[in-house]
């Protein structure tokens, strides 16, 4: 396969409608901001990590604030800082039509900023497990809006360290997880709907519908819930129960669970 920058560069000639040897792109080495919010579960004893990686329009904080209630739940919270990291950048191929295999293939924007991505998420969870009690089998990631690809290819392609994904709308480019699980489709998803949140946004900065991709994983044969919010509640309050009921569900299926301020316990 052609990995030359020249190949992205192409991609970006097709979407101009210009000769690909007027078309030039390069990479700047960037350094990811190192700082992660945790929300440290307040029980004793080994508890399960969720990595919530925050879309373009927040701040790690801001998400922190729209997710807070999860401090009430029996679990680790983290908030990696850095943008660049949650969003990976198509570098264009979707814009032209191209199939997932454009991404994992001959575009090095994209698999460049994946491999950025993972990296730095293997750098907070290993900071994370060496510092805080938790359960090995039980850390999930949660990307919301433009960090759900993020979430879900790392979930994906660490599956034998994560215990599932979550989603808040966003793009997941189920073949790609497909390819990237090679044939293993033990791991989770829970994908929710954000249709309604997006709908009341201006029409510049609407985000693609997702439900269809979490369908596309179903029908590759992985386990994936998908869930709606209702029109008539707190979006964020909504998401945090649902989020902590499903991991719970996950990790012990049989187990009775009681809600409490929106959030599920044990």
């Amino acid at each position: 396969m052609n990995r030359s920058p020249a190949s992205a560069a192409s991609v970006q000639a097709l979407r101009l409608g210009l000769d690909a040897s007027r078309v030039l792109r390069f990479a700047l080495p960037v350094t990811i901001e190192p700082e992660t919010l945790v929300l440290r579960c307040a029980e004793e004893g080994p508890a399960p990590l969720l990595l919530c990686l925050h879309p373009a329009r927040m701040t790690e904080l801001q998400f922190a604030l729209r997710l807070r209630d999860l401090s009430q739940a029996p679990l680790h919270v983290a908030f990696p800082r850095g943008l660049h990291a949650h969003e990976v950048d198509l570098g264009g191929a979707r814009g032209v039509g191209y199939s997932w295999c454009h991404y994992t293939g001959d575009n090095p924007v994209f698999r460049d900023s994946l491999a950025c991505a993972m990296t730095y998420l293997d750098r907070v969870q290993a900071h994370l497990i060496e510092r805080l009690p938790v359960r090995r089998d039980a850390v999930f990631v949660l990307g919301a809006e433009d960090a759900a690809l993020t979430a879900t290819a790392y979930a994906a392609a660490r599956r034998d360290q994560t215990a599932g994904a979550i989603t808040i709308g966003g793009q997941m480019l189920p073949d790609m997880i497909g390819e990237l699980t090679e044939g293993d489709r033990r791991l989770r998803f829970l994908h929710i709907d954000d249709r309604v949140r997006w709908l009341r946004r201006p029409p510049r900065i609407r985000g693609p519908m997702s439900r269809h991709e979490a369908e596309e994983l179903r029908q590759l044969g992985f386990p994936v819930d998908i869930e709606a919010i209702p029109s008539d509640v707190d979006p964020w309050i909504d998401t945090v129960g649902r989020v902590v009921a499903w991991i719970t569900r996950a990790l012990l299926p049989t187990a009775r669970s009681s809600v409490r301020s929106g959030v599920a316990f044990e």
